[in-house]
Order: structure tokens, then C-alpha cells, then sequence
């Protein structure tokens, strides 16, 4: 199962270059630099380069293994963490209250805070709220 989803991300980055590319051919720097930043891959190198950046400013940090959403929301959900960082936005869904996610090379993604869903003109959630995440 996780398979499938690994390869349907893949093929989603791989647009994401395409369509980076083609705004770079034509011109178009800032969207294209935006699908760049959408297409990365965050890879255990990535998340080994975050660990040494938290340990050097002595800031506490879990690292999940495998799919642990439910478990990082909780997390957030007590106060035991502050922000939970991810690749997708299924952290919002169980209730963690802050997220950060694609996260690109130079360290800038998406927060995503539930009580400011209506503001994050990024991912057009204007109309959205915590209940449409379950129902919807």
C-alpha cells in the first residue's frame, strides 16, 4: 500500500519539475523556483541535516519512524511539541494544531497553524476548517 504512494509522490514531483522547467523556459523564475521547491524529496539526509542543525542549538526533537501521524499529533496535541515538520498535510487531519511542511533546500516551506486555516493562501484553504478535514 505505502508503495503506491510512494510512487504516485514520485510521479507528482516528476510534474513538478516538468512544470518547473517549462516556467524557467519561459521565463517565469519565481514560479518556477515554487514548483522546484514543491518537487524536493525529503530524504534521510535531509532530516540527519536537521537533526545536527537542532542538536547544536540544543532543541528537542523526536524523530517518528514509518507513518506515525497519529502519534505526532498527539504529541502536539499536549504540548509536547511545539510544531510537528512533514511532507504532507495529513498531520492537520488528526488535529496537530502547527505544521511545517514542503520544507524546500534552503529551509522555507508552508506553516500551517489550524486556528489560521482560512489564511493560508498557499494551499487554498480559505474555506476550510478542523471538521471538513474529517467529514469531507
Amino acid at each position: 500500500m505505502k508503495d503506491q504512494t510512494e510512487e504516485n509522490r514520485e510521479n507528482n514531483r516528476a510534474a513538478k519539475v516538468a512544470l518547473a522547467e517549462e516556467y524557467l523556459k519561459n521565463g517565469d523564475s519565481e514560479m518556477a523556483n515554487r514548483k522546484f521547491s514543491e518537487a524536493i524529496d525529503i530524504t534521510p539526509l535531509h532530516a540527519y541535516a536537521l537533526i545536527l542543525a537542532l542538536k547544536k542549538l540544543k532543541i528537542t526533537y523526536y524523530v517518528a519512524p514509518y507513518e506515525a501521524d497519529a502519534q505526532l499529533a498527539y504529541l502536539a496535541q499536549k504540548g509536547i511539541v511545539d510544531v510537528v515538520f512533514t511532507e504532507d498535510s495529513d498531520l492537520l487531519a488528526y488535529g496537530a494544531k502547527r505544521v511545517f511542511m514542503k520544507m524546500d533546500k534552503n529551509g522555507f516551506g508552508i506553516e500551517i497553524r489550524l486556528d489560521d486555516l482560512k489564511k493560508v493562501e498557499e494551499l487554498n484553504m480559505q474555506s476550510f476548517d478542523q471538521d471538513m478535514f474529517l467529514t469531507v
